[in-house]
């Protein structure tokens, strides 16, 4: 039988049912860090945003000079009351510098199942021979 304590959170109740007594989560938790991976391969570079909820028109990506930024519009705050809120992307803004070999005309997103893709392919190299005159 649990007593509640009422000077005691509830996510402390929770913790002690679902975690050993001797594990206690005390780290703090930034609740809008988006999960994200770089993948390099032969043609460029992809970003991979695990941001799992929303729909392709939640987001704007746009190129500031060098910078590659990735925005998460305004989205409606929901009426929930948490107990415990480990996770809120409402505020997530992420900048990349991008290299000057990557072709910035031909950067393509896509965003399917929770995965934010971005795609930056390498510039074509041009030979070009030079006449001496």
């Amino acid at each position: 039988m649990i007593i509640q304590n009422k000077n005691v959170p509830a996510h402390f109740l929770f913790d002690s049912l679902f975690n050993s007594p001797r594990k206690k989560s005390v780290r703090p938790i930034a609740p809008n860090r988006v999960a994200y991976n770089i993948v390099k391969n032969e043609n460029g570079f992809t970003l991979e945003f695990a941001i799992p909820g929303f729909s392709k028109e939640d987001f704007t990506i746009s190129m500031e000079e060098d910078k590659l930024l990735i925005k998460l519009n305004d989205v409606e705050k929901s009426d929930r009351k948490y107990t415990r809120k480990e996770f809120d992307f409402s505020t997530f803004e992420k900048k990349f510098n991008i290299p000057s070999s990557i072709d910035t005309e031909k950067i393509s997103a896509s965003y399917e199942k929770g995965i934010l893709s971005i795609v930056l392919k390498h510039a074509e190299k041009i030979t070009k021979n030079i006449d001496i005159h």
